[in-house]
């Protein structure tokens, strides 16, 4: 492996494993989203995590998690424009994306590059 490959390894590790800190307050948000369906702070920081992984997941080469983090911060969006509470079936759905993307997340190893 040159050295060009064994940054990227790592580059793709370090995201990795922020990802992963980044889904975990993910869960906790979409926790609290649900027993607050209308607090506007609490979709705002949801709508600039998704977003973040949209930007670093197709840097680091993860098209998948950039695609489902793309349509959870769609979807948060729309809730905001709105000025609407989020509903129980948005938050499930959100939460369903978060899954995903913490199951790539966590099939990722740094052999498989």
């Amino acid at each position: 492996m040159d050295d060009v490959e064994e940054a990227l390894r790592q580059f793709r590790g370090e995201f990795v494993r922020a990802s992963r800190e980044r889904v975990g307050e993910m869960e906790s948000l979409l926790d609290r989203l649900r027993w607050a369906a209308a607090d506007g702070q609490v979709l705002q920081v949801l709508v600039s995590h998704f977003h973040g992984l949209v930007g670093a997941g197709g840097t680091y080469g993860f098209a998948r998690i950039s695609e489902l983090a793309a349509q959870g911060e769609l979807d948060c969006k729309r809730v905001q424009e709105a000025q609407a509470a989020a509903a129980p079936a948005e938050i499930d759905r959100w939460k369903g994306l978060v899954a995903e993307i913490r199951a790539s997340l966590d099939g990722w190893t740094p052999e498989a590059g």
